[in-house]
């Protein structure tokens, strides 16, 4: 509580004036705690108050929490150099620090999420009084006229419905749906709620509307003028939004992440000039972006970009111009803050000017998906290839490998900032990667799916801090590595990967190009190619790779799955990595040539 402050002062101070002040019988902890609460600044004792609204044990998602603190103007900064969402995080460290929040996690993706104590749930509780709200099922609703923030702590289904007492709480700020699921609502019960609580509180600034079975969105959402959250997500009937949503001047965050069905967004969306949030994941048929939102300057969060089949082609425009309809790659030309997560759709094979993106100075971007237009015929052929409908031997009569300059300068002018650590590359049609993919080695996750003209990979051994390697559908890639290892070389590939997967590569006959590793020819050895080894391999995943002849493998492996494969790759790698000890998982499917268990299986003790 005083850690921040002068020790012998403030503890003099608290001990004559505020020590005094707690009961010294009964086991009541809830005085003391609320000294700590006292003695914050008052912006963070707003923060912490609002936090009465999660239900206890709730995982709270700490981004989310900090875009509803922004929403209800409980973060402000003085300096210009700092924008609300970082001081947000810190506001919100500030509390952890304190221990009003615990249990701090992070997943594989970044998202970090913590709790509360139940007792410091109390507190809040206590200390939020009648400005804030909870309803529970069956209970009697506890709104007031003073009351400015409710959460509903129950699903919304046909047996429930909005209380009239909360529609006489004329200055409603805050509305959240903390317990609504993706399960479906029957009948129109969630659409007529939405219809009540947009036509009724034209003060709310904070406004959660996810997963209650909206078809349309009332036009009359564009009077709300002061809303800066809405949350329409898994609402997956929405199709169209309606264009009075781009006069929410003050909105800072859209959420329409899991609208399957929403087809595009307003024509005017560059309006929202105060948006720092737009969440489209899985807005799986969103067929463009709307032109100038290179105008969004705010933006940050930004998790998904559609071009417009056919019209990718763009040439390079004034950061500032606005004169296209249809959003193309220069929109992303200034939009330099976006951080997290970024996947541009439908890449055409003639961006020759991609370079207008300018990922290269996107230094918060964490992750990045690039998709080009989805080969249906291709697809179509690496189902029926899984799926066992062709035999994964079969002549698949490839295109010829030659050069197509367009997909590689379009991919090459898509450079990303070296901070990336997150690369995912599908649908690409060209024969060689880009210069600049062997020099991030910050880049920890690599995905490359749907290639069909590959046979081989850049040098990786640049990739040092690379701990992810999924390749799929890749029906012609031959090797890893153009060439075979260099004897010379160190004898660590890959010094931090922990992972590898590897799924329907029907053609991958190895990791490095040579004629014959059971012999030596061209100078190679057996004990060069198994002296280059993945030191911290910890799981790896081999499924339809009936060609595969070695593959290095780290005797540290703790879990293994093998899938329509020949058991020679494995039996390679084992005479190198003496036996597996450490191996607690093995999975072992559709091996041809293994008839039964090798001797070292005697030596699996952690199965």
């Amino acid at each position: 509580m005083l850690y921040f402050k002068n020790p012998e002062t403030e503890w003099s101070s608290f001990f004559k004036m505020e020590f005094s002040k707690i009961p010294q019988e009964g086991n009541d902890i809830l005085p003391t705690l609320k000294l700590s609460y006292d003695n914050l600044p008052a912006d963070l004792k707003r923060c912490f108050a609002f936090c009465k609204l999660f239900p206890k044990g709730h995982q709270i998602n700490v981004n989310l929490l900090i875009n509803l603190w922004m929403a209800l103007g409980f973060v402000k900064t003085l300096d210009s150099t700092k924008s609300l969402v970082e001081v947000g995080h810190e506001y919100f460290m500030d509390l952890l620090w304190r221990s009003f929040f615990q249990e701090l996690k992070e997943d594989d993706e970044g998202s970090k999420t913590c709790k509360m104590h139940d007792l410091m749930h109390d507190l809040a509780t206590q200390v939020g009084e009648a400005m804030y709200a909870v309803l529970e099922t069956n209970k009697k609703s506890n709104f007031n006229k003073v009351t400015c923030h409710v959460s509903f702590d129950f699903h919304l289904d046909s047996s429930e419905k909005v209380p009239t007492t909360l529609l006489e709480a004329n200055k409603i700020r805050t509305i959240l749906w903390l317990r609504q699921s993706s399960r479906k609502i029957q009948g129109r019960r969630g659409q007529s709620v939405c219809d009540v609580i947009v036509s009724s509180f034209k003060s709310v600034r904070l406004l959660d509307l996810h997963s209650l079975g909206i078809k349309i969105v009332p036009n009359c959402i564009g009077k709300l003028k002061h809303l800066r959250y809405l949350d329409l997500s898994e609402n997956e009937d929405i199709k169209m939004l309606p264009d009075s949503i781009t006069m929410l001047y003050n909105l800072q965050t859209l959420k329409l992440s899991y609208c399957t069905k929403l087809q595009e967004l307003p024509r005017d969306l560059n309006k929202l000039v105060n948006l720092v949030s737009l969440e489209i994941d899985m807005c799986t048929s969103l067929t463009h972006m709307p032109g100038g939102l290179g105008q969004l300057t705010n933006l940050q969060t930004l998790s998904r970009f559609v071009l417009k089949e056919g019209t990718s082609h763009t040439t390079i425009k004034s950061k500032h111009s606005c004169d296209h309809e249809v959003g193309e790659l220069s929109d992303l030309m200034g939009l330099n803050n976006i951080r997290g997560k970024l996947s541009i759709i439908n890449l055409g094979n003639g961006d020759q000017d991609s370079k207008a993106a300018n990922l290269k100075d996107k230094q918060h971007l964490c992750s990045l998906c690039l998709c080009w237009h989805v080969n249906y015929y291709y697809a179509k052929l690496c189902d029926d290839l899984f799926d066992g409908h062709i035999n994964l031997n079969y002549d698949l009569h490839l295109p010829s490998y030659l050069k197509d300059v367009e997909y590689e300068a379009t991919l090459e002018g898509l450079q990303p900032h070296p901070n990336l650590k997150e690369l995912c590359l599908q649908y690409y049609e060209g024969v060689e990667f880009p210069s600049w993919l062997p020099s991030h080695a910050n880049l920890e996750y690599l995905f490359l799916k749907n290639s069909l003209k590959c046979q081989y990979l850049p040098p990786l051994n640049g990739l040092v801090s690379l701990k992810k390697l999924k390749l799929g559908n890749m029906l012609g890639l031959e090797y890893i590595s153009n060439g075979p290892p260099e004897p010379s070389r160190t004898s660590v590939l890959l010094p931090a990967l922990e992972m590898l997967e590897f799924t329907l590569l029907p053609n991958l006959k190895g990791w490095w190009r040579t004629t014959d590793i059971n012999n030596g020819k061209d100078g190679v050895s057996m004990n060069d190619h198994f002296s280059l080894s993945l030191p911290r391999l910890c799981h790896s995943v081999i499924i339809k790779c009936p060609k595969l002849s070695f593959l290095p493998l780290s005797p540290n492996i703790k879990s293994l799955a093998v899938q329509n494969n020949t058991w020679k790759p494995f039996h390679l790698a084992v005479l190198t990595a003496s036996t597996f000890s450490n191996l607690s998982l093995l999975s072992l499917s559709d091996i041809e040539d293994l008839q039964s268990l090798p001797e070292w299986f005697k030596c699996l003790t952690c199965i």
